[in-house]
């Protein structure tokens, strides 16, 4: 048998290592002190499967309570007790077994010790002192103190056996870990950077005017022919308004109006001859200009009488302006002193206007002209406002395409007519023709690409389209002409680039891309990560984009 002197030096793998060289079958690890490896059953028990994989056995020599608790929980043959002793008794064991293993070492001569007396401190590993020495120094057990050490020792285990790399592995690992860090290194420098390059090229406009056709027979676009489909909406609209006469006219004239003739005497007609007389308040007298019938009362569901009515023309039984007067109360004069004279009765709802003598003022034609030019703007604002409210979101409506109609003026005067103010209204309507926006923009684009066939490498971007002049063809059919604004953008070889830019510096590239690519207006370059000073020399980790706007 051979014994293994342990200490607080050794490290797991210089006691497996110290197993495995032995020559002897039987292996007994002396334990003087609280060696640091074996202080966990995980490594006694590795030792214990190291010795029985080369068909040898293993035991621990120790007084010491702590060790052997931990000794005889791994499997482990403990020589120094089989149980829990006193300490004296676990003392005496102690220094027995350590004065048997000194006499041993003394008589021992296969590994070129003396039989002398030696110094233990020249053979042994690794103390220095003699193993006497360090019974002297070991500190006595006491058995009462043992449920405290137990649990002292039983912390340290848990520090011990949740991670205890040994010095050696720990060496490898260390090492491990930088060359891997290393190789990170290396691979982030070489494969992380990556370079964004945004190209802006130069834009070339270009312009061409054609003429289309919007007819409401088709259904599809034409390019050829230059002809899309139309979609027609109608509205109409009346306008009214009171407007100032500024006419100047030699004049002697009756003023004129219209009553409202009322009968409540009786429920029979009441005729009125021509020239009737009627009389206002202040006793100017009007004429009826021709014969009427006032229809009698009628009695309605409630039992009251509803004067039956008809309206009447008046004109001023005398010239002059005076006569140009405010709506108004009549009475008829025939009826005066009998009881018909408050039953039947007249009232106007409105000025009457035109007497006048001498210089006055008159609607004038020119008044006329400028009424209707009023009404004709007030009513397309209105009449295109109503077309957009009918008009479908998906289509376009312009000026060009919409054709607006009006009537005749209507004025209860007349020209010359003596007055100072008169109404006039006006009817008028529209027709819209309405069109996809994109057919238009699909005619421009052919027509574009014809002339720039020759270059086969280009992004072309509507800029925007003018309208030209409308012509009427039928009630169905439109002819618009148009300018369209476009620009031509060249495009570069993205794979061409990436090759001849690929490990430059940002400056260089710069200058690269200006001297060979006429083209491009801006480029900027961004790099990461921010240590990065050149272009990537891996050509997939440069990304080229064209920053090309999109147009209307």
């Amino acid at each position: 048998m051979q014994t293994i002197y342990l200490s607080n030096e050794d490290t797991v793998d210089i006691i497996a290592g110290k197993i495995k060289s032995s020559q002897e079958k039987e292996i007994n690890l002396l334990v003087l002190s609280r060696t640091l490896p074996v202080l966990s059953v995980v490594n006694l028990k590795m030792f214990k499967k190291i010795a029985e994989n080369l068909n040898k056995r293993v035991s621990v020599s120790t007084a010491d309570e702590a060790v052997k608790i931990l000794v005889e929980n791994s499997g482990i043959f403990l020589r120094a007790s089989e149980k829990k002793d006193g300490a004296a008794e676990a003392k005496a064991k102690y220094t027995a077994n350590a004065n048997s293993f000194i006499q041993k070492a003394r008589s021992v001569d296969s590994i070129g010790w003396s039989k002398g007396p030696i110094d233990l401190s020249s053979h042994c590993h690794p103390p220095k002192k003699q193993a006497s020495d360090f019974l002297q120094e070991s500190p006595p057990f006491r058995a009462e103190e043992n449920i405290e050490e137990n649990e002292k020792i039983k912390e340290a285990e848990e520090k011990v056996t949740k991670f205890q790399v040994p010095r050696a592995s720990r060496n490898i690992f260390i090492g491990f870990i930088a060359m891997v860090i290393i190789a990170v290194g290396i691979a982030a420098y070489v494969l992380l950077p990556t370079a964004k390059i945004i190209i802006t090229p130069k834009a070339n406009p270009i312009n061409t005017n054609f003429d289309f056709i919007i007819d409401k027979n088709i259904k599809e676009l034409d390019i050829e022919e230059k002809k899309i489909p139309a979609t027609v909406i109608v509205a109409n609209i009346e306008k009214d308004g009171q407007f100032t006469a500024t006419g100047k006219k030699q004049l002697t004239s009756n003023a004129v109006g219209v009553v409202t003739m009322y009968n409540e005497w009786s429920s029979i007609p009441q005729k009125l001859v021509e020239n009737t007389r009627l009389s206002t308040a202040d006793g100017k007298i009007f004429k009826t200009t021709k014969s009427i019938t006032v229809p009698g009362f009628i009695r309605d569901e409630t039992g009251s009488d509803v004067p039956g009515k008809i309206d009447a023309p008046i004109v001023a039984s005398e010239p002059g302006p005076d006569y140009n007067i405010d709506a108004s109360d009549f009475t008829i004069v025939v009826f005066k002193g009998t009881a018909k004279h408050t039953k039947i009765y007249a009232k106007s709802l409105a000025a009457t206007s035109g007497g006048a003598s001498g210089v006055t003022t008159v609607v004038s034609a020119d008044d006329f002209k400028k009424a209707k030019d009023f009404l004709e703007e007030e009513a397309r604002k209105d009449i295109i406002s109503q077309l957009n409210d009918k008009k479908p979101s998906d289509l376009t409506m312009i000026d060009q395409a919409v054709s607006v109609k009006s009537g005749e003026l209507v004025s209860p005067l007349s020209i010359d007519q003596p007055t100072n103010k008169f109404k006039a209204s006006l009817k008028i309507s529209a027709v819209a023709f309405l069109f996809n926006l994109n057919d238009v923009k699909a005619i421009a684009k052919s027509i574009l690409k014809e002339i720039n066939e020759e270059k086969k490498n280009f992004v072309l971007v509507d800029a925007g389209l003018d309208y030209g002049d409308a012509l009427i063809i039928g009630s169905d059919t439109i002819k618009l002409s148009a300018q369209s604004h476009a620009n031509a953008f060249n495009l570069v070889n993205e794979s061409d680039m990436r090759a001849k830019i690929a490990g430059k510096s940002k400056e260089d590239m710069e200058e690269y891309v200006k001297n060979n690519y006429p083209d491009i207006n801006k480029v900027s370059v961004t790099l990461w990560p921010f240590w990065v000073a050149k272009i990537p020399s891996i050509e997939k980790n440069i990304s080229i984009s064209l920053d090309i706007p999109r147009g209307e």
